[in-house]
């Protein structure tokens, strides 16, 4: 066949294990009739095969490690900043990513997994700086009571 007379498109964002098989998957010929006018992109429900995979394992990691530092930050202190940093970035990069899956940019496969991340790194930040500011005032009444 005649390279000039095909135009290779993109299918739908599969699973990786699915998007490899198959070579003439995404192949249309132009001048061909309605029938290979198809387009599975197009689809409610499908994305580009281009599309950036998810990062929702990662994230899920980063929120529960701010969950975890949060809640020890209220027992021990010194985690307070840990947390809310780690917190705070997971809670950015989750936000982040719904953005680009919302706008069909990636892989919308991870959507549920994200925004709990979203939502443990958010309670994270937020138990670290509790925690901070808790340790913080009663270190300031330990070593400078009031005299009264």
């Amino acid at each position: 066949m005649d390279p000039s007379r095909q135009i290779t498109r993109l299918g739908p964002c599969l699973p990786r294990s699915q998007a490899r098989d198959g070579a003439g998957a995404g192949r249309l010929e132009v001048g061909a009739g309605p029938a290979s006018d198809d387009r599975p992109w197009e689809r409610p429900g499908a994305v580009r095969r281009d599309c950036q995979p998810h990062r929702a394992p990662l994230l899920l990691a980063l929120g529960d490690a701010s969950l975890l530092l949060g809640t020890l930050s209220l027992c021990l202190g010194f985690p307070a900043l840990a947390a809310f940093a780690c917190g705070a970035v997971a809670w950015g990069l989750a936000r982040h990513d719904l953005g680009r899956m919302g706008a069909w940019l990636m892989d919308p496969g991870g959507l549920a997994v994200t925004r709990r991340a979203r939502a443990r790194a958010l309670a994270g930040a937020a138990l670290g700086l509790y925690g901070g500011l808790l340790w913080v005032c009663f270190l300031t009444r330990l070593y400078f009571p009031s005299h009264r």
